[in-house]
């Protein structure tokens, strides 16, 4: 594994930061829960190819960890049948599965680069 020098250990996070940053934002902008957009009941995470949250947005944790539950679930229940591909999306309200309860949402999202799935991407908000 390559080493980083630290400015560009510092670039490459600050980039990965205001990533998760922005789509919590554009969450909240275009939620149509009062919740969310009032309140910050949402989050959004960047995770690595197993599911482990990376980098998570600036606002209600637990969402971040609902996406790495939910990406676990699909990893052991989908990953054969139906397969995770590129522009696969996954949604769920299942508690049992990886949401508080079943007013919270969650989406997620692989991520595919040159046909090798990088990590995932997700979000997660509480529906009033």
């Amino acid at each position: 594994m390559t080493s980083l020098d630290p400015v560009t250990f510092e670039i490459l996070r600050h980039r990965l930061v205001t990533i998760v940053n922005e789509g919590a934002i554009s969450l909240r902008n275009v939620s149509g829960s009062p919740t969310v957009a009032l309140s910050n009941d949402c989050n959004v995470a960047l995770l690595n190819e197993r599911g482990e949250a990376v980098v998570v947005g600036p606002t209600i944790v637990t969402h971040a960890l609902a996406c790495s539950y939910a990406c676990n679930y699909v990893d052991e229940h989908c990953a054969e049948n139906p397969g995770v591909n590129p522009g696969d999306m996954f949604f769920t309200n299942d508690p049992y599965v990886a949401t508080p309860h079943q007013t919270c949402t969650v989406v997620v999202a692989p991520m595919f680069a040159g046909g090798q799935r990088l990590g995932w991407t997700g979000a997660g908000i509480h529906v009033a």
